[in-house]
């Protein structure tokens, strides 16, 4: 199980969710309340990518059953490893809230109701930002949104009695409220609930180990709203990466760090940014991948923006450069150029490319600090054209390589299969 601080936030939240459903139900049941065994999910531990996605689908077809006692819900050491997932259903929440509400000398755990609370923030907060910034919003994904923040606030008032004194730390459930400059600032700003508690950082992991055969997770949404959520927190976490990975490359040309040390470190990071993506790439997949999304994304902040996307200042531009900074904050400026390297080069061609400085060159003296619109995107593009050739002949070698990096393996999957858009993990990367 990996630390809080090494947790994607879509994980935190997930976990929060979890841990909610884990509760309620639990507790509920080792009261003597009869949670209803359906959509369980046989399972004989963590399965990724594939192999998850063909266990969900055999579930779907045939419900699975588990009986057994439990004990109590707050966190603790479990002995056995959990052989069936059991889905608690958003509608079923209040029921259990009230169950357990009725039982005597009930002390509500102070992470049940800091992860509730979160939760609570997080989505409603961010269903608030998405309103007052103007990005349309289908009104059914947005009533099931709601539904789900209407359900928790239920649940908390029903439990109100019995959680006492315990109050959510204030800088957690406070910093939502902060009213940053600029619409995607405002829209991560709800996010800093899975942040800034250091309570929330050093304590141990919130879904319990239970100690019998069952686990109970929540019902997860996949409205377009839960999409942009998912994104918007995938978005969040690759920048606080990339301040990481410039931090670290920074203390190298001071001296301070091995270039070794500073290379394997950034290729973790890769590793880390993919598996993010991998995470929630079946959430994705319902609005049409990363880079679909990313896309709708960045033209929604534009509009929002009063920018007209496709108001080419020159003919070579990839769009009007006014939307620079909303562009790299999406990861568009790499997308674009690595779908259109890949696109513009054969198979069998990537590993004798070499570029001729058409579109001029790198300038190292700028760097970073490039001051217009015109010279950063200007940077971005030679950086990646002079860039891509070497990775290329890299990946063209990768059945030869006894290592290989994130980046390497990663051009050598668009390489094999020219039909997929490049993953968004590996834009940010580049």
């Amino acid at each position: 199980m990996l630390t809080p601080a090494l947790k994607s936030i879509y994980q935190k939240y997930k976990a929060d969710t979890d841990f909610l459903a884990e509760w309620l139900a639990v507790t509920a049941k080792t009261n003597g309340y009869e949670v209803a065994a359906t959509n369980s999910i046989a399972t004989g531990g963590r399965l990724k990518g594939k192999a998850r996605k063909l266990a969900k689908a055999g579930a779907a077809k045939s419900s699975q059953t588990a009986t057994a006692g439990v004990s109590s819900g707050s966190p603790g050491n479990g002995t056995a490893a959990p052989k069936f997932t059991h889905l608690i259903k958003i509608k079923d929440f209040e029921a259990l809230a009230t169950f357990v509400s009725k039982v005597n000398d009930l002390k509500i755990p102070k992470d049940f109701v800091f992860a509730l609370d979160r939760v609570i923030v997080a989505r409603k907060g961010f269903a608030d930002r998405l309103t007052s910034s103007g990005l349309e919003v289908n009104s059914l994904s947005e009533g099931r949104h709601s539904f789900f923040v209407e359900v928790l606030e239920k649940v908390r008032h029903i439990l109100k009695p019995l959680i006492g004194t315990t109050k959510p730390d204030s800088e957690e459930t406070t910093r939502a409220d902060i009213k940053p400059d600029g619409v995607a600032k405002n829209i991560f700003s709800v996010l800093e609930v899975y942040h800034t508690s250091t309570e929330f950082q050093n304590a141990p992991d919130v879904v319990p180990a239970p100690a019998t055969e069952v686990k109970y997770v929540a019902e997860q949404e996949d409205t377009f709203v839960d999409v942009i959520f998912a994104f918007t927190a995938l978005l969040d976490d690759y920048h606080r990466l990339r301040t990481e990975i410039k931090s670290l490359w920074t203390d190298y040309v001071s001296g301070n760090l091995d270039l070794a040390a500073v290379s394997v470190a950034t290729n973790v990071a890769f590793e880390m940014a993919r598996n993010m993506e991998e995470e929630i790439e079946s959430l994705l997949g319902k609005e049409g991948g990363g880079s679909f999304v990313a896309n709708r994304y960045f033209a929604a902040l534009c509009t929002v923006f009063g920018i007209e996307m496709n108001a080419k200042k020159q003919p070579r531009d990839p769009y009007n450069l006014d939307a620079y900074d909303l562009a790299d904050m999406c990861m568009m400026n790499s997308l674009t150029l690595l779908a259109s390297y890949v696109q513009s080069t054969g198979r069998s061609e990537m590993h004798l490319q070499s570029y001729n400085g058409s579109f001029g060159w790198y300038d190292e003296t700028v760097g970073d600090s490039a001051q217009t619109r015109r010279q950063k995107w200007k940077q971005d593009m030679t950086a990646m054209l002079e860039f891509m050739p070497d990775v290329s002949f890299l990946a063209s070698k990768i059945d030869c390589s006894t290592i290989v990096d994130e980046i390497t393996r990663g051009m050598a999957y668009l390489a094999n299969d020219r039909t997929k858009d490049p993953p968004f993990w590996l834009a940010w990367a580049t």
